[in-house]
């Protein structure tokens, strides 16, 4: 095989951010805006990384790359994060490119690389793009290191290719998903295991005390979904939320547990629509009432943005229910598209974000997992042009 090109999905936590740190559980989807990633072998002896949304363009010799150390005990079968000693290798040999995001993945690229591919005698490169905004909460790094992990799997024959239905066999679902984790360590150090577990499985997942559980009922909903384009800090914003809960624990635990309680209505919205057993506007009507309970909670908590109130506002002013997913402080937020919701509705609004200097995507969640686009099975054409080109 000379050419592989996998793709992976973006993530949207639907509700459940924050409180989830407490024992409680988040519900987090699968969103139809992707990373694709294209693998080709080449003649040269050199591995290269071009992912230019990042404005990465990386090549080093498979001498160099080959000469690091690594320890026993980490196996293709048998994923394990490198060692400090390890890190200080790769950080010798990715060098030091423009930007801290561009190193990490270069980072994260020849780790993977090396464990499955070591010895290797022919080159390859990767192009990398990403329809998802870069550093937005959204998932970008889990998908680059899903599409890495499918990519080198499947090259080393590791895991099997899918079929023309792109289902894969559950061990090599789990074993990608495994390796997605190293990545997602080497970037984030300690991550949650919610983005790769969605990049590789799709659909939905929810999360209770480290637990990951696949939630196979969920409705094909759209959204709207906006990116403040602000800044934030995650570790910032989950810190002073620990300072608020430390100092008033008896006011912030009801809180949470009604957190706890708006997921637990959710997954019931969920299975009364996949299983036909609720009526559609009822069903959308409890989703909107609980997206404005859940932001107004969050916003308690102090982890809204001015950015995100304008957004809020602008999105109820058309009768539309929104909040922010993810840590907050700024990044993302999502409105849900109900039925009845029209596309010059729609288009107002977008334009009004626009004009406020916010960037928009109408895209759906629940959708598919990692995918191999094979051009056998006609998939090819999904693919962005720039991975089209040789």
């Amino acid at each position: 095989m000379t050419e592989i090109i996998v793709s992976a999905p973006g993530k949207i936590i639907l509700h459940g951010e924050h409180s989830v740190v407490y024992g409680r559980s988040a519900i987090a989807c699968s969103l139809n805006i992707r990373t694709y990633l294209k693998l080709s072998q080449t003649k040269d002896e050199r591995v290269s990384l071009v992912f230019p949304d990042i404005d990465l363009t990386q090549s080093w010799s498979l001498e160099d790359v080959n000469s690091i150390q690594l320890p026993q005990g980490c196996e293709n079968l048998n994923p394990k994060p490198p060692t400090e000693d390890v890190i200080k290798q790769l950080k010798t040999i990715a060098g030091s490119g423009e930007t801290e995001i561009g190193n990490t993945a270069s980072i994260v690229f020849l780790y993977i690389y090396l464990y499955l591919c070591k010895n290797r005698k022919q080159g390859i490169e990767l192009k990398v793009k990403s329809e998802l905004p870069i550093g937005a909460g959204l998932g970008s790094s889990a998908g680059f290191s899903v599409c890495l992990s499918s990519a080198f799997l499947i090259l080393t024959g590791n895991v099997s290719t899918p079929g023309s239905d792109n289902i894969w066999k559950s061990d090599d679902l789990e074993l990608i998903n495994r390796w997605a984790f190293i990545g997602e360590t080497l970037n984030h150090g300690t991550p949650s295991g919610i983005d790769n577990s969605i990049a590789t499985y799709g659909k939905a997942i929810k999360l209770k005390s480290g637990t990951v559980h696949k939630l196979d009922k969920i409705p094909n909903l759209r959204i709207l979904l906006i990116n403040t384009k602000i800044p934030r800090c995650t570790k910032d914003l989950v810190a002073g939320v620990r300072r608020k809960y430390e100092m008033y624990e008896d006011i912030v635990t009801p809180v949470l547990n009604s957190m706890e309680a708006i997921v637990r209505r959710c997954e019931a919205v969920f299975s009364d629509m996949t299983g036909n057993h609720g009526d559609v506007t009822s069903c959308y009507k409890k989703l909107k009432d609980l997206i404005d309970m859940n932001h107004d909670l969050l916003r308690f908590l102090g982890v809204s943005h001015p950015s995100l109130e304008i957004i809020c506002k602008t999105c109820q002013q058309y009768g539309l229910h929104c909040k922010l997913t993810g840590a907050g402080g700024g990044g993302c937020a999502f409105c849900l598209i109900s039925p009845e919701t029209t596309e010059e509705t729609l288009q107002t609004i977008e334009t009004k974000l626009k004009k406020q200097n916010f960037e928009c995507w109408e895209t759906s969640v629940g959708g598919n997992g990692v995918m191999c686009h094979d051009p056998a099975c006609g998939t090819i054409s999904s693919i962005p042009d720039f991975l089209k080109t040789t």
